[in-house]
């Protein structure tokens, strides 16, 4: 019987797999992820691809899911995660056409009024 030369086969195990889906949902390089186990970058690909596959989908619904639920609540992180909401998903500006266009419609200002975080809105130079 031939002996084998190299390092002996890789065994994935529970842990491992918990470790690179973690790291990949944190946005870790596999590089990084690899060095973190001891294994070359191909063996990562070759053994861990449903995790490699299926966690930065998951974390980034995880953080969507979240992110929603306070745009939708009450308070200043409501308001501050609705217009990020809006802007990104929405297609919301914070410029009116007629600012694009060099014109200004106005100025909408925002403030809090007390400590039970409801906001005011009133707007300057346009109509109320």
């Amino acid at each position: 019987m031939g002996r084998r030369i190299g390092r002996p086969p890789h065994e994935p195990t529970d842990e491992a797999r918990r470790v690179v889906w973690e790291m990949t949902a944190f946005g870790i390089p596999q590089e990084r992820v690899a060095h973190a186990l001891g294994i070359d970058r191909s063996t990562l690909l070759k053994y861990y691809r449903e995790e490699l596959d299926s966690a930065a989908d998951a974390a980034v619904t995880n953080v969507a899911r979240n992110l929603y639920s306070k745009a939708i609540g009450d308070g200043r992180e409501a308001m501050t995660a609705a217009i990020f909401f809006l802007k990104t998903r929405g297609k919301w500006s914070e410029r009116d056409k007629d600012d694009r266009q060099g014109g200004n419609a106005g100025t909408l200002t925002i403030r809090w009024e007390d400590d039970r975080d409801r906001p005011t809105v009133s707007t300057e130079g346009g109509a109320e």
